[in-house]
């Protein structure tokens, strides 16, 4: 019994914590391909802000513009900066 009951243990924590490596992963992954498509549309942003510093970008939405097709519509949201005690600070929405 006591056999048993160990090895139904052992089964439940080893099944919990290789589940949370699995996440953790996947939330990398996600992280490394949003900072992937912010460095590949910053030249735009640049050519958006008029050559203005900018922080804070985000991706707001990503979707397909056609089903079987490499078009996506992105929606990137950031905040420029104009100095350490220069406010308005200007927030861009725009999509591709």
């Amino acid at each position: 019994m006591k056999k048993i009951l160990l090895a139904c243990t052992v089964f439940l924590l080893t099944f919990i914590f290789s589940s949370n490596v699995f996440v953790t992963q996947a939330s990398k992954n996600s992280e490394y391909l949003e900072e992937t498509l912010l460095a590949h549309y910053s030249p735009l942003f640049l050519e958006i802000t008029k050559g203005q510093p900018y922080y804070c970008e985000k991706i707001i939405s990503l979707t397909r513009i056609k089903e079987n097709n490499n078009q996506h519509r992105i929606t990137v949201q950031l905040i420029t900066y104009n100095g350490p005690h220069n406010p308005p600070y200007d927030l861009y929405s725009r999509f591709y």
